[in-house]
């Protein structure tokens, strides 16, 4: 999978650019857009639930 995030930011899940189909796609969206900036830290809760990956930023 690659997603073009933003001009210039690629998010491409397969570090060596073949596609075999054996990688799954990984990509959590949050409910809403949060702005970050580069230093800066974001507060996360992450869980599971024995099959998905659960994450969701702090305010």
């Amino acid at each position: 999978m690659k997603v073009d995030l933003i001009e210039g930011v690629v998010f491409d899940n397969h570090p060596d650019g073949y596609h075999d189909g054996g990688w799954l796609q990984v990509l959590h969206t949050f409910p809403q857009p949060v702005e970050v900036r580069a230093g800066t830290s974001l507060s996360m809760l992450v869980g599971h639930d024995r099959t998905s990956l659960l994450m969701t930023p702090i305010a």
